[in-house]
């Protein structure tokens, strides 16, 4: 399934992340699972999170409260061993001048306009949801009806109301051709046009 994708900048961007990626290796096949991922997790309210991360000791009461006042601003909300994030990491790499940044605690996908996120969260419930291990598109009209139609996709905060869907790793087991389309699609549409026909020529 390819959806035609337009990307746009999150606001806050940190510092380009590149450590230890190859930027140069393109990858739209179907990619091989990896044998030490972890399990998909389930979606999770923050509150739920935070409580979960204080109890194992991978958070402080300090923390979480500055978390949900905000003084924090924009904590890490991943980690390299996810489940899809390295597969992810390896498709929206392989396209021509793409690169990685962190934005919104999220891992971010540019070229150098946004095309693809790792994690997010949705309201569709009316509380916070977040979901860790998805992908962040935005989905042409003329796919849309399709998209919403599929139980692995959601509607994510923030970016729901400016045309992005949600791809649910945790709903059914991940086809990665289909994921590498969709960021195919997008990239396809954020892109220069001479980035296009790099792509193209390869």
């Amino acid at each position: 399934m390819a959806a035609h994708l337009v990307g746009q900048f999150l606001p806050g961007a940190a510092d380009v992340r590149r450590d230890g990626v190859t930027l140069g290796c393109a990858h739209h096949g179907r990619l091989t699972e990896r044998t030490d991922a972890k399990p998909a997790p389930r979606r999770i309210s923050a509150a739920r999170a935070a409580a979960e991360a204080v109890r194992v000791g991978k958070a402080t009461l300090t923390n979480v409260d500055e978390f949900y006042t905000g003084s924090v601003p924009h904590p890490k909300m991943f980690h390299d061993d996810d489940f899809g994030l390295a597969e992810v990491r390896e498709i929206a790499l392989g396209f021509p001048e793409a690169f990685e940044k962190v934005s919104h605690g999220r891992p971010v996908f540019c070229a150098p306009k946004m095309f693809a996120i790792y994690g997010g969260s949705t309201r569709e419930s009316g509380e916070m949801v977040t979901v860790p291990s998805c992908l962040l598109f935005k989905a042409d009209d003329a796919d849309r009806t399709a998209l919403e139609r599929d139980e692995r996709t959601f509607h994510p905060a923030y970016l729901g109301p400016y045309g992005w869907l949600g791809l649910d790793f945790s709903v059914a087991e991940v086809d990665w051709e289909e994921v590498g389309e969709l960021v195919d699609a997008s990239f396809r549409l954020v892109a220069s046009k001479k980035l296009i026909v790099r792509l193209d020529e390869r």
